[in-house]
């Protein structure tokens, strides 16, 4: 999983922090979060099975929702992988200035998971799979 700077646990490039420091240059301010269970948003309480994707969008709904109160006008969304998804939809219901998919998903969630899984599982396991 990668973190708020844009590392994980088989590499560090800290490319998001050096986003995040080359807008500060230019005045621009923003906001990193590692999603809900990673990194510094890790809970001893989180109970995975209980978790759905919508709570990832709903944690944006709110962080959107504090900078309006704080008296931000203008409200970008940069999400980066599977959080491009999440600020996608999170984009849509809280509309945005504007969204920046960064290393976002290309094909299907479906076709994803699909070839995720034939590279990841045991072909025992496989075979035993039905896809639609």
């Amino acid at each position: 999983m990668t973190d708020l700077n844009g590392n994980n646990p088989m590499m560090k490039n800290n490319s998001l922090r050096y986003l995040a420091e080359g807008l500060m240059e230019r005045g621009i301010a923003s906001v990193r979060f590692d999603k809900r269970g990673i990194g510094k948003s890790k809970m001893t309480d989180l109970k995975e099975s209980e978790l759905r994707f919508e709570d990832f969008v709903e944690d944006v709904n709110r962080i959107i929702q504090h900078y309006r109160e704080e008296g931000y006008e203008h409200i970008y969304i940069l999400g980066h992988s599977e959080g491009s998804l999440i600020g996608m939809l999170s984009a849509a219901e809280s509309k945005v200035d504007g969204f920046v998919s960064l290393a976002g998903a290309g094909k299907a969630i479906d076709v994803i998971l699909q070839e995720q899984l034939q590279s990841n599982l045991p072909s025992s396991l496989l075979k035993n799979l039905v896809w639609y």
